[in-house]
C-alpha cells in the first residue's frame, strides 16, 4: 500500500480493482432498496445506471490518475487537457546483481561474505533486482539463497527477475517472482539450506540483544576508532560465537544490518559449496523450484494497445509485467503504470482519429 498523502488513492491498484465491484454491488443493492420502499425512481433508466457505474469506477480511475502524474504523462480528450509533465515524482528503482553476488564460480569463505555485503546492500534498496542466469551455470542455488533471504526478511526488492541466456540470445525474460513466494520454495529443495537458514537466523537474534559497541579508547584524530571484535556471552551458541566479528560494524559499532545473511553466506560456503554439493539453477532448474510463482507473462514494447490490454486483463492480479524487445528484457512496471500507458495510447488515438475526420 502507498500511503503517500500527495496521491489520489493511496492504497494501490489492487484496493482499487477490488473495491470497483465492492461499490457496484453495494450501490445496486441500494437502489433496490430504494425502490422497494420509496419507490424511488420511478423507472430504473439509464441515467441512474450511468452514474452508479461512474460511481463504481472512482477508485480505479484515481489510482489511473495517479500513476499518469508519476509518469509525467499529458491527456487530452475532447478539450480536456491533463498535463502532469510538470510533476516530479521517483523513478522505480532496478538493479542487476553480479553473477553468484559478486564471487562467483568458488565456494565461499569468510573473507568473501564481507565482499558480497555491499552487493546485499544495494540490492536491497531497490525495487527490483534482475538475476542473469546465464547458460545455466552462472548461479548456485546457495548464493540465491542468500539474495532471496536478505530481500523477504527485508521486504525489498518487492520482485526478482531471471534473466536466460537461449539459443545464443542473452538476457532473454524468463520469469519474475516475488522473494517472500521464492524463499519457503528454495529451502525446500535441501535439507541443509533449512538447517543453514536456522542457525544463522538463530544466531543473528542472539545479537540482536547485545548493545552497540563502544567507542575505542582513545579515538583516532580523523573519524571513529575501529572496534575489537565483540565479546560473547556465556548464553551464545553456534554461529553467534564462531562468527562474532559478523555482528558488528567495526568502524561504526552500530549491529550489522545483513548479518543474518552473512552468517547464512559463511554457513552455505562451508557446509553446501566446500563439500561441492552446490547446484546451479538454469531455466530447467528455474521452472523445478518455482513454478507455481514465477510468472512468464510478458509483452512486447512495440506490440499494438489491444494487445498490451488482452495481455494485462489476462495476467489476473500480478502486481508487474515486463517488457521485452524480441523478447530480450526491457524492464518491469508496475501493472497500473502500464494499464494507465495503454488507456493513454488509446485516447491519443481516438483523439487522432476525430482530427483526421474533421479535416
Amino acid at each position: 500500500m502507498d500511503s503517500s498523502p500527495s496521491r489520489l488513492w493511496p492504497f494501490g491498484i489492487r484496493a482499487a480493482l477490488l473495491w470497483a465491484p465492492v461499490l457496484l454491488v453495494g450501490l445496486l443493492i441500494s437502489l433496490a432498496i430504494l425502490r422497494k420502499i420509496v419507490a424511488w425512481p420511478g423507472e430504473l433508466d439509464k441515467v441512474v445506471l450511468t452514474g452508479i457505474v461512474v460511481l463504481s469506477l472512482i477508485p480505479l480511475l484515481l489510482a489511473v490518475i495517479d500513476n499518469l502524474a508519476e509518469r509525467r504523462a499529458t491527456l487530452e480528450f475532447r478539450g480536456l487537457r491533463l498535463d502532469f509533465s510538470r510533476v516530479a515524482v521517483p523513478s522505480p528503482t532496478s538493479v542487476s546483481v553480479p553473477q553468484n553476488i559478486g564471487a562467483p564460480g568458488r565456494p565461499l569463505t569468510d573473507s568473501d561474505t564481507s565482499q558480497i555485503l555491499d552487493v546485499l546492500r544495494a540490492a536491497v534498496t531497490t525495487d527490483v533486482v534482475v538475476v542473469d542466469l546465464e547458460d545455466g551455470h552462472a548461479w548456485w542455488e546457495t548464493r540465491l539463497l542468500v539474495l532471496v533471504s536478505g530481500a523477504a526478511r527485508l521486504g525489498k526488492p518487492r520482485a526478482i527477475v531471471f534473466l536466460a541466456t537461449e539459443a545464443g540470445l542473452a538476457r532473454r525474460f524468463a520469469g519474475w517472482a516475488e522473494p517472500a513466494g521464492l524463499l519457503p520454495l528454495l529451502l525446500k529443495a535441501d535439507v541443509r539450506y533449512q538447517e543453514s537458514h536456522a542457525r544463522a537466523h538463530a544466531a543473528a537474534r542472539q545479537w540482536e540483544l547485545v548493545e552497540p559497541l563502544p567507542l575505542a579508547d582513545p579515538p583516532q584524530a580523523h573519524g571513529i576508532a575501529p572496534r575489537g571484535v565483540p565479546p560473547t556471552t556465556s548464553w551464545m551458541q553456534g554461529l553467534a560465537v564462531k562468527h562474532s566479528w559478523m555482528a558488528f560494524d567495526m568502524q561504526s559499532g552500530l549491529p550489522n544490518e545483513l548479518a543474518a545473511e552473512q552468517f547464512l553466506a559463511s554457513e552455505l560456503g562451508e557446509t553446501v559449496e566446500m563439500a561441492g554439493g552446490s547446484h546451479v539453477i538454469s531455466v530447467v532448474r528455474l521452472q523445478e523450484l518455482f513454478r507455481p510463482i514465477v510468472r512468464t507473462s510478458s509483452t512486447e514494447e512495440t506490440a499494438p494497445a489491444s494487445q498490451h490490454l488482452r495481455t494485462l486483463m489476462t495476467q489476473g492480479d500480478d502486481p508487474y509485467l515486463a517488457v521485452t524487445r524480441d523478447g530480450v528484457y526491457l524492464r518491469l512496471v508496475p501493472r497500473l503504470a502500464a494499464l494507465s500507458a495503454v488507456i493513454v495510447g488509446m485516447v491519443e488515438q481516438v483523439g487522432g482519429s476525430r482530427k483526421d475526420g474533421s479535416t
